[in-house]
């Protein structure tokens, strides 16, 4: 059917260019190259730790570093904006390519670059393992010279004394990416930070060991570090609580509290912060902790459909997913620890990955969502995330516009088109169950566009979610949506791509007004959305 349809029209097989700004791409076939600051943006939302179904994690890497200093060297701060923007709203599953993007900033050529990416450390880094991370890129990129150190005393004076007595106990080391470990005590010997005030000093005095009695610290802004030592030398029922109620965090609790159902039940009932709860559904479900209709589970669930919370915690719609699969699998994907399935929770977690997205307006357009099931997007990990593969995420992203778009219609596809049987009632249980019974097969980008066309299907807005590895198609994705503006009269027939894993192919022509690409499970998404079909964007 797509070869005839092809031929009909003397279009232009995959394997050959069909535009001169087209590039081979890492599956044979000819897509679109994506400009050096979209690399980057992809990158930011999506990372590139993992090998691809055609190309390896190294050469993911290399081609993401090249990206990145290009697009420094011709953008400047404008990169650095960037990673501070996703960074500070949450809109990536994972900080550590923010962070990456800022070590490279603040170790490339241009001494006004550097200086603003220094500028802006605490913007990106702002908890010890963000700041440690840093030090573990920056080491190898550049040396530790006067304004590298300065930049680390000001992270940590310049913070709130309170906070910086979190911190230092919450996160007082870190082994992070190779191997290396870096603990507070490492920072402040490289960085030699003159104290900004004397509570400063005394925390400072503290990390080096010299502070002596921590009873003097009750009732200032120093009282965490109080608590944190109380908690270590005699960790009674009564301290506990009353650490608890200070709001000690689970961090600081000694490791053999945490087998103790009760101590997770006061943490619930204090409040226990939204990100750290997710983490931990599994612990507390093996431990009875979360039973059906109880007063715990009632606790959790209630947590999770708070749509306030959920953004006020930064929770990224990816990691809730990851939350869910895990949940549901009742064990976890790495380790010995299993559970029983709650099922409140379960479906709480499946109300929370949409209520994670920003909330917008139906644009009341005729929707086509396709998702590409193809061999290569069922490869590795998507985002860094190990749970979750490109095929689900495309399909957990492919419910997203349905629920938010009413007049729409899901299938998918790899060398042909695919009946996934999916609505927007699905949960994402099923839709990601649906997907994985999927046969996998080659890629052929234009079938969704070559579809709608056959069968005359009135739709404004195409979205295929995709790697943009597309080979097999005997016609190019944007030569086939042309074609069904013209044969159907919708000249303004929109195409909008959505980037599943970091490379540099997109099959959305960049010189058409009414294409577009969106990079990864972006929290903005449908905002995005809604504002270019709406014309706005």
């Amino acid at each position: 059917m797509a070869k005839q349809f092809s031929q009909s029209y003397g279009s232009t097989p995959q394997s050959e260019k069909a535009d001169p700004n087209q590039v081979k791409n890492n599956a044979g076939g000819h897509s679109f190259a994506i400009s050096d600051l979209s690399r980057v943006n992809r990158f930011l939302l999506l990372g590139s730790t993992d090998s691809s179904y055609y190309a390896s994690g190294a050469k993911i890497v290399a081609e993401s570093n090249q990206a990145i200093s290009k697009a420094l060297l011709k953008h400047g701060k404008t990169v650095v904006d960037m990673a501070i923007d996703i960074s500070e709203n949450g809109r990536a599953p994972k900080n550590d390519p923010a962070i990456y993007v800022l070590a490279v900033a603040a170790s490339c050529n241009n001494i006004e670059v550097r200086k603003y990416a220094l500028e802006n450390l605490s913007r990106v880094c702002r908890i010890g393992t963000h700041l440690f991370t840093f030090l573990t890129y920056v080491k190898d990129m550049r040396g530790f010279g006067r304004t590298l150190r300065e930049a680390i005393a000001k992270w940590y004076n310049n913070m709130e004394t309170k906070r910086l007595a979190m911190q230092i106990c919450k996160y007082q080391s870190r082994r992070v990416e190779g191997g290396t470990s870096w603990s507070h005590l490492d920072a402040i010997r490289l960085s030699h930070p003159i104290p900004a005030d004397d509570e400063k000093n005394t925390i400072f005095a503290y990390l080096a060991g010299k502070l002596g009695d921590v009873k003097p610290l009750k009732g200032t802004d120093m009282e965490y570090i109080y608590w944190h030592e109380k908690l270590r030398v005699s960790p009674s029922d009564s301290t506990i609580k009353a650490a608890l109620k200070y709001g000690v965090t689970r961090e600081s609790l000694p490791t053999e509290v945490l087998n103790r159902p009760e101590v997770w039940e006061w943490m619930l009932e204090k409040g226990m912060p939204l990100t750290a709860m997710i983490r931990n559904l599994g612990k507390m479900s093996a431990i009875k902790v979360l039973k059906p209709l109880s007063k715990n589970t009632k606790i959790v669930v209630d947590t999770l459909n708070d749509q306030k919370a959920l953004h006020q915690s930064r929770i990224h719609p990816l990691n809730v997913l990851a939350a869910l699969e895990t949940h549901k699998n009742g064990k976890g994907f790495r380790g010995s620890l299993t559970w029983p399935v709650v099922q409140q929770v379960k479906g709480a977690l499946d109300s929370a990955f949409y209520k994670s997205f920003d909330n917008v307006e139906p644009t009341g357009k005729n929707f086509m969502v396709s998702v590409d099931v193809s061999g290569s997007m069922n490869w590795d990990s998507c985002a860094g995330i190990e749970s979750l593969t490109p095929r689900q995420v495309a399909g957990a992203l492919a419910m997203v516009i349905a629920r938010t778009e009413k007049n729409s219609y899901i299938n998918a596809f790899s060398h042909t088109m695919v009946d996934a049987k999916i609505t927007a009632k699905d949960s994402l249980s099923s839709v990601l169950r649906k997907f994985n019974n999927i046969a996998a097969g080659g890629t052929d980008c234009a079938l969704p566009m070559i579809h709608a066309t056959k069968e005359k299907l009135n739709v404004d807005v195409f979205v295929v979610v995709t790697d943009s590895e597309t080979w097999c198609g005997n016609i190019h994705p944007h030569e086939a949506l042309k074609k069904y503006r013209l044969k159907m009269h919708k000249p303004n027939a929109k195409l909008i791509v959505i980037a599943c894993l970091d490379n540099a192919f997109s099959i959305a022509d960049p010189n058409d007004a009414n294409m577009l690409d969106i990079h990864g499970a972006d929290t903005s998404m449908p905002q995005i959305i809604s504002e270019f079909v709406n014309d706005r964007l």
